[in-house]
């Protein structure tokens, strides 16, 4: 086939008018048929979590039913953090057990006293809506500028984008596990996204996102490009809620600092552990091999941190260097349960308005791959891998654009008066 890019565009024109490929040109139909997907996933998740809910085999709400408990010990003026924890290196899941810092204990006091079915629903619908925020928000803030002889700013958002969130949100497995099992993924992803608005509420979200699980520390190499509302909101929320957390909790603050480093040191090679080094030692290679992927995963870690920071203070960056910091969040850690990945999506959604053809299928591809590779592993870190290289390959700057970039001590543009429709 021929690389000329004319006879590629005239390629692409002519599959766009094929029956079916010509339909999708309609918006009336898209819009049908994301509220089609989207209401049928829905029905499908409900069906799942709340039909097998009361299944005692199950795991609906396992990870939340030891936040709860965590609540329940710190209203009582006991630790959060179990015996065995403080006495040495565990188990990378933790055996059912609380490893985040106290604040998200003390935050869950208003549930420590519900029953645990009722409590882990709620926490499943606020989950579900904050992903489900972070994913418009992200098609949102990611709708391409309109300049260059036409009103400049986005138009009012509309019906499409906000069912297309809703299917993409319902269809995306690691969406689903994280609101069984009722982790904290889904409100990270939220987090994710307001960092990517930028300013003030970026600022605290950032902070807000470090103080719920440690590994979002990474996206705290966005702080020198962010702005002074970006670093004001990071550093006022900082100082209010760690002394509140301390203050109420000192004790609980001094076990967290004995947990996390028995946490780091503990065994992360459980088979459903998605990080590459661990899916290479679970596929049967060499244990120096792992480590040696485990190094490279650490390097491309820091490299990802370089970039972020680098990314941030250049116009038009914002987004590339907030990419660049979660991709760090994830392989910094040695372990990377399926459902960490919910980040991604946002992130997917974020880069959509400004992706072409091929990339935009090879995001689609790829998010499908994540979803499909919930029956073998390796295929969704993978996958995985694939939908992230592509989102830096979308967002990274050009030189002639600052499209989708939030400067310096700039107002983010507002969801209300954003469109975040899928071109």
């Amino acid at each position: 086939m021929s690389s000329d890019p004319s006879a590629l565009a005239r390629l692409q024109a002519g599959i766009a008018t094929l029956p079916g490929f010509r339909t999708l040109r309609s918006r009336r139909f898209r819009t049908l048929l994301a509220a089609i997907l989207a209401l049928t996933a829905t029905a499908a998740i409900v069906a799942l979590l709340f039909g097998q809910a009361a299944q005692p085999a199950g795991q609906f709400g396992i990870d939340f039913a030891a936040y709860q408990d965590a609540a329940a010990a710190l209203g009582r003026g006991a630790s959060p953090y179990a015996d065995e924890l403080l006495s040495g290196p565990f188990a990378a899941q933790g055996a059912g057990h609380y490893l985040y810092p106290p604040l998200l204990a003390q935050l869950l006091s208003p549930l420590a006293g519900l029953a645990t079915q009722p409590a882990a629903t709620i926490w499943l619908v606020l989950q579900a809506a904050a992903v489900y925020a972070a994913v418009w928000l992200a098609l949102v803030l990611g709708a391409p500028t309109r300049t260059a002889g036409h009103a400049t700013g986005r138009a009012a958002p509309r019906l499409e984008p906000a069912l297309w969130a809703a299917a993409a949100t319902a269809w995306f497995l690691p969406v689903v596990d994280t609101l069984w099992k009722g982790n904290v993924s889904g409100f990270l992803a939220l987090d994710v996204v307001l960092v990517a608005a930028g300013g003030a509420l970026g600022g605290a979200s950032l902070v807000l996102a470090v103080l719920l699980k440690v590994s979002p520390l990474g996206l705290a190499a966005t702080l020198p490009g962010g702005g002074r509302r970006f670093a004001a909101g990071a550093a006022t929320t900082a100082v209010i809620l760690v002394a509140a957390s301390v203050a109420l909790a000192p004790s609980a603050w001094l076990d967290y600092v004995r947990v996390l480093p028995n946490l780091f040191t503990g065994d992360a090679t459980q088979p459903t552990n998605l990080s590459p080094w661990a899916v290479a030692l679970n596929l049967g290679a060499p244990a120096w091999l792992a480590t040696g992927i485990r190094l490279a995963g650490l390097t491309c870690a820091a490299g990802c941190l370089l970039l972020c920071a680098a990314l941030a203070r250049r116009r038009g960056g914002w987004h590339a260097a907030v990419t660049f910091g979660t991709v760090a969040m994830l392989l910094l850690p040695a372990q990377l349960w399926y459902h960490y990945l919910v980040v991604l999506l946002p992130l997917a959604a974020l880069a959509w308005g400004r992706a072409a053809g091929r990339r935009r299928s090879a995001m689609v591809l790829a998010a499908a791959g994540v979803s499909v590779g919930v029956a073998w592993l390796p295929l969704a870190a993978l996958s995985a891998s694939v939908l992230a290289v592509t989102l830096v390959a979308v967002v990274w700057p050009k030189p002639s654009a600052a499209a989708g970039a939030v400067p310096a001590d700039a107002a983010p543009a507002s969801p209300v008066t954003a469109s975040g429709a899928p071109a």
